[in-house]
């Protein structure tokens, strides 16, 4: 039951929901910047990722997938690798990538922090139907292991939140007092994670004293990044560091977002921090879903675009963890992890390949 249950946790998904900040457009994002040479060529990137082997298949058009499982073991992630080349310059895959609706969620919102205020508005869209009795009963009366992301410090918030509704004079209705929690949750996540980064981010509790650490997964998840070390040290100095501001690191566009999907007939809200490095001549992107309000602990994706001639090489890599399932589960939940990430991801490369061409 536990690798079923890690099958249906990448149904539906999307593992991308890719935004840049409001306004942005690619020749604002590189104008500003020198014309960088891609540090690496992309027959050097295969060498050095030990991915030579798939050269011929890349240049022959095909889209190449492959399972990470050595970063299980850093990471305790499952994690999967697709790579394609399209006719195309690197400007024109992203401006695809972040303009196509079949990739692009038009659904997610930019987190306005310029004031208390307008952080209270950047949520406000945060709503539960009535229909959605599940999540309601769960925000009201939280717990423990429940089906809901939620940490020691969630639990108690939440529960005072309620019992202050219930004893007011004029309660609000279960739907709407459990969106205004709900809002309550994603804003104080947020605050935490922009502050202080995945160091912030609250272990989630589980059944029988249990504790899951999405904020460490997703550091260990970044440690083992060491390609992008190596030949973008800033750009990874940068992502360790954040929200830390160090030498450098303003040349990167960030972006923090909410957004809401569907996950098997339930609401899942998602905050992600995007971090984006767009030249003229590469791309580096790298995308953390670093709260999943259920189902998944966390997501992070790293997105690279090189140069071959006129044509663009794109690589993506997803890792997401699996400490939901230990033991004999984890050996059937991993692989079907990384069967479902490449489900979710493979239709980014398909409507690519839609969109310009063998």
């Amino acid at each position: 039951d536990e690798g079923h249950t890690m099958a249906r946790s990448f149904i539906g998904l999307q593992a991308l929901t890719l935004t840049l900040t409001t306004g942005m457009l690619w020749h604002v994002a590189c104008q500003a910047k020198e014309d960088s040479a891609a540090p690496l060529t992309v027959d050097e990137f295969l060498e050095v990722a030990d991915l030579t082997r798939y050269s011929d298949a890349i240049r022959d058009g095909k889209i190449v997938w492959l399972s990470a499982p050595q970063s299980e073991h850093d990471s305790n992630s499952v994690a999967g690798v697709m790579m394609a080349r399209y006719p195309a310059s690197v400007a024109e895959l992203v401006d695809a990538m972040y303009t196509d609706p079949r990739i692009s969620n038009s659904l997610a919102d930019e987190i306005d922090d310029s004031s208390p205020e307008s952080l209270v508005e950047s949520f406000s869209a945060v709503r539960l139907k009535p229909s959605e009795k599940k999540d309601i009963a769960l925000l009201l009366e939280p717990r423990a292991g429940a089906g809901f992301n939620l940490s020691e410090g969630d639990i108690h918030r939440l529960s005072e939140l309620a019992q202050v509704n219930r004893n007011s004079e004029d309660p609000l209705g279960d739907a709407d007092q459990a969106s205004l929690s709900l809002q309550d949750l994603l804003r104080r996540r947020y605050i935490d994670y922009r502050d202080e980064g995945p160091a912030g981010v609250a272990a989630y509790e589980r059944a029988k004293g249990e504790v899951v650490s999405a904020g460490e997964n997703l550091q260990q998840a970044t440690a083992t990044y060491r390609l992008m070390a190596k030949y973008f040290p800033g750009f990874y100095e940068a992502l360790e560091a954040w929200p830390e501001n160090i030498e450098g690191g303003k040349d990167y566009v960030h972006s923090l977002t909410w957004s809401r999907e569907e996950q098997s007939g339930r609401p899942l809200f998602v905050l992600q921090h995007s971090m984006q490095d767009l030249r003229e001549k590469y791309a580096m992107i790298v995308q953390r879903q670093y709260y999943v309000s259920h189902t998944l602990d966390n997501l992070q994706v790293a997105m690279l675009l090189l140069p071959e001639g006129e044509q663009t090489v794109l690589v993506i890599l997803t890792q997401t963890s699996t400490d939901k399932v230990a033991g004999m589960g984890r050996i059937v939940a991993a692989p079907i992890g990384r069967h479902m990430i490449k489900r979710n991801v493979e239709p980014i490369f398909s409507v690519l390949r839609e969109r310009f061409g063998d």
